[in-house]
């Protein structure tokens, strides 16, 4: 009994919701809990058919968050909750407070056993470093794929790259590109500083397609920036995220 108690608890980290845009962003920033899952090898179809039921159980009971899911790779998972502010996670915790006793349900066992890893960080959305055009290429709500540009700066350097990512916005709106992009910072988790770019694409080929007749568009108003930006990081990272809507959840 115990350890099912346990497992719920668990499973409560691996599940989450995202934003119902990523790139449509409030002009208000937003807390966001992000939660990356690893899945033990050979063990992403059981897990897949956990993470479902879970989300026809949370469904059933009234869970207040919308869900959505991406994977990057093969067992690789990410799961996004728009709390708002950090009393967002005292209201899931208190969601969660009925279930804690009893037997946990039957997919919880599963869910849990499928996992290798999983890691929690929260992020603040930066509406002043996003970009929204007048007409976008693709709204969030058709696309298919997330790219995720991090950006690492550079201890005691945030606010030069917070400058810098704002005469980007610049640049884009004067040169008319269609592709929007949200900007979130890591406000806790491992790894920090963090600001992350996203940026939402019919496929992941599409946004490399896009992304090369952006650049082309732009030219040295853009190079001229990255050149800029470049000392104050330490690290960058490209990812291209699938969206699986399969896995979701809209309350």
């Amino acid at each position: 009994m115990k350890f099912k108690i346990f497992a719920i608890a668990m499973a409560s980290l691996f599940i989450g919701g995202i934003a119902p845009s990523v790139y449509g962003q409030q002009n208000q920033p937003q807390l966001m809990e992000i939660l990356e899952v690893q899945v033990k090898p050979e063990f992403t179809a059981q897990y897949e058919a956990a993470v479902k039921e879970s989300v026809a159980w949370r469904k059933e009971n009234g869970f207040p968050f919308p869900v959505s899911a991406f994977q990057l790779g093969q067992g690789f998972y990410r799961f996004v909750t728009r709390i708002g502010t950090w009393s967002g996670r005292d209201q899931i915790n208190q969601w969660f407070a009925p279930f804690m006793s009893g037997d946990a349900p039957a997919f919880v066992d599963p869910l849990f056993g499928s996992i290798d890893n999983a890691s929690v960080s929260y992020q603040m959305t930066r509406p002043n470093l996003g970009y929204r055009p007048d007409n976008p290429r693709i709204e969030f709500r058709s696309a298919t794929a997330i790219h995720e540009l991090r950006l690492y700066p550079k201890s005691g350097t945030n606010q030069q790259v917070r400058e810098i990512l704002e005469k980007f916005v610049e640049v884009y709106a004067d040169h008319g590109i269609q592709d929007g992009k949200g900007v979130w910072q890591q406000v806790a988790g491992t790894d920090g500083p963090v600001i992350t770019n996203y940026f939402g694409a019919a496929s992941t080929e599409a946004f490399y397609a896009n992304r090369a007749s952006n650049l082309q568009e732009m030219g040295s108003d853009f190079q001229d920036l990255v050149e800029e930006l470049a000392p104050f990081l330490r690290k960058s990272e490209n990812l291209d995220w699938t969206i699986r809507r399969d896995l979701g959840l809209q309350p």
